[in-house]
């Protein structure tokens, strides 16, 4: 995205070398007390890119005209359009500024009041230290008993007073912590322009850049509503923002994109010979073109009481949000919802002793909405369970809801043998046996898939059977048996489970159950 006028705009982004850092001969109150407020902010997930149109002072110096403006300092990226205008070059000075936003308002607060607390904490020290010093002239015997008394009431007090005042030192750090340090300062732009211009007080600037204080990432909340077979989403971005300004009055476009490098590891060279090895190559590094020059999509249709619009027409999804103000903190935002109609499972892996059934879902989002990969947080009827992450893949994803506390599964090895068998004692045999108990403490029947690991032969020679009190099913990808099971209310059902292997005498076999 890049701004444009009619005339002749001055395009300032090959001029990035001319940059450099001096003090301005312009005084800090001809500006406002923090720079303009963005048009247009565009965030990614560890970045925001800010779209900013306002009107620049011309300041006249030495016969040249200068046009001035402040951005946020750590600003990377800076792009400068005059509409009708031409640049010689651009300079820039820091700037001490009061805080502007409400996050760098709220920390300077309670910096004075940490600043406050320590001075308390040393006047305690110094009362404490102050009783227990003895005069040189000392104390008349007369004097003591009612010295002690005082003393000791004194320096009970005085150390009473700065155990409580460490105490609100120590919960005032951890408030300080979760509010990262916004820069004091900002960055004064200076302009100058190849031709002097008169009779003007200001001229149209519009220019971009991006800040690293800011970012954001998909949460998901799902609610698992039992009695209904569905399972209510929200999708909410996390924003965080701290780039000592409040947003006013602002677009805010969120948009997802690939994590880590801009570009893959290289192939390794693959040499065979005396010193065979695996050399690295050597690649170009490809930019991707400027975000002005690509196509712009078109928008998707969105339902009108939707907090954001969706467009998934590009290489990466956006959001534009219908939140205008955002200020300083961190902050969650909807930006859709839904109700996916889908029956709740029951999921039992009966290994080592483990008697938990986890209550499961599998769900397929709609086509013509975007899930991207996020944290989530999951409920079941209202319940918090816990968070974890949800990773759609192929239109369809499996969600988990930890352990239901009111079904369960018990495990009892029937038999383990290890013998020979066969012709003349060729063979040798192993065989176990197991009997899975379902219970179903709710007061409506459930279904049970249970799921055990499948023998995995490699040896032609090795074979298996399965004596099952009923049939399993494969899951082949896997490399598991499974079964769906249909526990009754109030109510428990049994499986039993057999497996016998056979292989050749003088096969190194020994196969342990999990």
């Amino acid at each position: 995205m890049f701004l444009h006028n009619k005339g002749k705009p001055c395009c300032l982004a090959a001029l990035a070398c001319l940059c450099f850092s001096q003090v301005v001969a312009v005084s800090a109150s001809d500006i406002g007390a923090a720079p303009a407020q963005p048009k247009t902010v565009v965030l990614s997930p560890d970045a925001g890119r800010f779209f900013v149109e306002e009107r620049g002072k011309v300041v006249a110096k030495d016969g040249v005209s200068l046009v001035v403006f402040d951005i946020p300092n750590g600003a990377d990226g800076l792009r400068i359009e005059i509409p009708g205008q031409q640049a010689a070059h651009w300079t820039s000075a820091a700037l001490r500024r009061d805080a502007g936003g409400e996050a760098a308002r709220s920390r300077e607060a309670l910096l004075a009041e940490k600043a406050r607390l320590i001075g308390q904490r040393e006047a305690a020290r110094a009362r404490t230290a102050l009783w227990k010093h003895i005069p040189e002239q000392g104390i008349p015997v007369q004097d003591l008993e009612s010295h002690g008394t005082r003393m000791t009431e004194a320096i009970v007090a005085s150390v009473a007073d700065e155990a409580r005042i460490q105490g609100d030192l120590e919960a005032l750090e951890q408030v300080l912590a979760l509010l990262p340090e916004s820069s004091p300062v900002w960055r004064r732009v200076t302009v100058t322009l190849r031709k002097s211009v008169s009779g003007v007080d200001d001229l149209p600037v519009h220019y971009s850049y991006t800040l690293h204080n800011c970012g954001w990432r998909p949460v998901y909340a799902f609610d698992a509503i039992s009695e209904k077979d569905e399972i209510a989403v929200r999708l909410l971005a996390e924003i965080r923002q701290f780039t000592g300004m409040d947003w006013s009055d602002v677009k805010l476009v969120l948009a997802s994109r690939g994590p880590g490098m801009l570009e893959p590891a290289s192939l390794p060279r693959w040499e065979v010979g005396s010193s065979a090895g695996l050399a690295p190559q050597q690649t170009r590094l490809q930019r991707p073109p400027p975000a002005d020059a690509r196509p712009k999509p078109a928008r998707m249709a969105a339902p009108a009481n939707m907090p954001a619009q969706a467009d998934a027409s590009g290489a990466y999804a956006s959001w534009s949000l219908a939140t205008r103000a955002l200020p300083e903190g961190v902050s969650r935002l909807v930006i859709d919802e839904d109700v996916w109609k889908t029956p709740l499972r029951w999921l039992a892996r009966p290994l080592q002793g483990d008697s938990r059934v986890w209550l499961t879902a599998k769900c397929a989002p709609r086509g013509n909405k975007i899930w991207p990969s996020g944290g989530a947080e999951y409920n079941v009827d209202g319940q918090f369970l816990g968070q974890g992450v949800f990773r759609p893949q192929g239109g369809s994803a499996d969600l988990f809801f930890g352990a239901d506390p009111r079904v369960s599964v018990v495990t009892t090895a029937d038999d383990k043998k290890r013998g020979e068998s066969g012709f003349i004692g060729k063979n040798r045999t192993w065989f176990w046996s197991w009997t899975f108990t379902l219970h179903n403490d709710h007061d409506r029947p459930v279904n049970v898939r249970l799921e055990h690991p499948e023998p995995l032969i490699v040896e032609q020679s090795v074979e298996v059977k399965y004596q099952d009190s009923l049939p399993a099913k494969r899951d082949e990808k896997n490399h598991a048996l499974f079964w769906d099971i249909a526990v009754p209310a109030k109510g428990k059902a049994n499986l039993s489970h057999a497996i016998t292997i056979t292989a050749p005498k003088d096969l190194p076999l020994s196969p342990v159950a999990p």
